[in-house]
């Protein structure tokens, strides 16, 4: 990443085999979420059956993120078999996944937890490549915030109550 570059928001990527890594710096919200839904998109088309996504250096995340997450994560289990894991997540973000309960969508490991072997040996951080960020189109992000929600709000009847106004206001918006 250059100097001049922003860490408010940033997505780094990289593809080894099946394997399609991820990793956030800055926050994790819907300025990237359109970016994000793409990258997951084209790399279960490309026969990516795992996501590893770091989550170390992420300074939160918000609901968007977390809804354009668990839409890949199902959607990987749906069309390959394949699985979603969230590594380095601190005790707070993991009680917000818990409460939303995306951990049954996708295996969290907390801060410092060794996972489980990987299909292949994890990528260091200079593998990663940072994916552009820029804005997506008002339009665009409307529609990918609107799915997020869709996607936490079918998660549970928790959900559907907490995101209910959310889901008002974009479907008006959009």
């Amino acid at each position: 990443m250059n100097e001049t570059q922003s860490t408010d928001h940033v997505l780094e990527v990289a593809r080894q085999g099946v394997t399609a890594y991820l990793r956030v710096l800055g926050r994790a919200t819907f300025k990237v979420g359109p970016i994000l839904k793409q990258f997951g998109t084209l790399a279960i088309e490309d026969g990516c059956t795992r996501m590893v996504l770091d989550v170390s250096a992420c300074e939160g995340m918000d609901s968007t993120f977390m809804g354009v997450l668990a839409g890949m994560a199902t959607r990987l289990a749906r069309q390959t078999g394949g699985k979603m894991l969230m590594l380095n997540v601190s005790d707070k973000l993991f009680e917000i996944l818990r409460t939303l309960g995306l951990d049954q969508l996708m295996e969290c490991r907390r801060l410092g937890a060794v996972p489980e072997p990987l299909v292949e040996p994890p990528l260091t951080a200079r593998a990663l490549s940072p994916i552009a960020t820029a804005s997506a189109d008002l339009q665009t992000t409307q529609h990918v915030m609107l799915e997020a929600h869709t996607t936490l709000a079918a998660v549970s009847a928790e959900n559907q109550l907490r995101f209910k106004d959310v889901l008002t206001y974009l479907r008006e918006d959009v």
